[in-house]
This record gives structure tokens, sequence and C-alpha cells, in this order.
């Protein structure tokens, strides 16, 4: 199976390729700028790339996420972020299973982080609350602390961007789905398999 770079360098260079196009179709029917639809499948594949990935199932450290900690002073930091971020989805699933498919682990990932955006505020509000019954905040703060939408806010004002922008949310999409595809492959044909398919088609 290929390692993580593996995977980056072929996310870098072909996620480009095959999304970019694809995304100036989507903002074209759209009615959508098709340099911000590229931009927007631009911004999918390093999502795609360096963020909630396929691999976010396995349980090991992954090859790229160990190379955060090399950043000067918040290198180790940002590492232990994004291992704990993935620990309960990697937990949840087993390596290369169905959450491995595309574009069911696309969907699963982002349901993923639609959840713990609402854990944190369901903890920040926890926060909020131990505060007034000190007496450190009047109780109206509970009342005004999130945005409409209250714990699903950070939700609601994604989906809210995807209705009201539909042709760049469709192109982030692209970027995110073409990224884990691609990641698909690579981990069903390479190295051995894919050298095997070849000499079969000579």
């Amino acid at each position: 199976m290929p390692g993580g770079a593996t995977h980056v360098r072929f996310n870098l260079t072909l996620g480009p390729v095959i999304s970019l196009p694809l995304a100036a179709i989507a903002g074209l029917v759209l009615h959508e700028s098709p340099l911000l639809a590229m931009g927007a499948a631009g911004a999918g594949v390093l999502i795609g790339t360096f963020g909630p990935n396929p691999d976010w199932d396995a349980n090991s450290t992954l090859e790229e996420e160990g190379k955060w900690r090399a950043i000067p002073v918040v290198g180790r930091f940002l590492y232990a972020f994004i291992f704990w971020l993935r620990a309960p989805y990697a937990a949840l699933f087993r390596h290369r299973g169905w959450s491995h498919l595309t574009p069911i682990g696309t969907l699963t990932r982002l349901l993923y982080l639609g959840l713990i955006t609402v854990v944190l505020n369901l903890l920040y509000m926890g926060w909020l609350a131990v505060r007034v019954a000190g007496g450190g905040l009047p109780p109206e703060a509970l009342q005004t602390a999130l945005p409409p939408g209250g714990l699903f806010w950070m939700v609601v004002a994604v989906l809210r961007w995807g209705r009201e922008r539909p042709g760049l949310a469709l192109s982030l999409l692209i970027g995110l789905l073409v990224c884990d595809l691609i990641h698909q492959v690579l981990d069903r044909y390479y190295p051995t398999r894919l050298l095997r398919q070849l000499r079969r088609w000579r």
C-alpha cells in the first residue's frame, strides 16, 4: 500500500488536473464565476489532502501528520490537535472499510466534522453554565452565547452558504471527492497491482 507521502504527491498532481475543469463546468452551469469555482475546487483538494482524508480511519499515526511536529513552536500542538481530532473517527470505523469508499467516506467525514462542532458548542455552553452558576456571568449570557441555530449554528451557516453559492459548494465538494477517489485507486492498485495490470495490457 502507498504511504502518506505518495498520497500527497498524487493528490497535489492529479487532483487539480481532474477537479479544476470539472469545477469550471459546474460554475458555468450554476451561474458562478469559473475562476472562483476552480479556487473552491483547489481548496477542496488541499483540504482533502492535508485535512480529513480516507486514512482518518487508521489507528496508527499517519506519516503526513507526523511531519507537522517539525514545525517550530506550534508543530507538536498542531500534530496533537489533528491526531486527537480524528481519534474518535478512527475508533468508529474499521481501516479501509466502507468509510474508505468514495463518496460514502467523504460524507461520513463531513458529518463527523459537523458533529464535532456541535460537541464543541456543548462544551462552550457547559463552561458558560459553570460561570453563570458561580456568579461570574449573568444568566442572560446563556441566551446570547450562540448565534441563531443554537448548537448547530456552524452547520446551519455552512448549509446556508451552500444554498446561496451552490456553484462554489459543489466545486469544493468536487475537490474533496476527487482526492478521495485518487486515494482509493492508489490503495487498490499501487504499486504491484498497477504494474501487473500494465504488463497485462502490453
